[in-house]
């Protein structure tokens, strides 16, 4: 199932940031991590919804998931 967005990336800030794909990760020590932030709306604008954030340390491995209500 893929679901719709509203969203779009900026370009200004998509152009400063250095992305990398999962093959050059090679990280020596904890510090670098990877960020997502996805939208849960079950397809409907109205009514109430909720976000959920998950960032994982590449070189551990360690992931924190947080679901943040609106």
């Amino acid at each position: 199932m893929k679901g719709k967005t509203l969203t779009k990336p900026g370009t200004l800030l998509k152009h400063s940031i250095p992305i990398r794909t999962f093959s050059e990760w090679n990280e020596k020590e904890p510090g670098f991590v990877e960020v997502d932030l996805a939208w849960h709306n079950g397809g409907n604008l109205r009514g109430e919804f909720l976000y959920s954030l998950d960032v994982t340390d590449i070189h551990t491995g360690w992931t924190e998931t947080k679901a943040i209500t609106c």
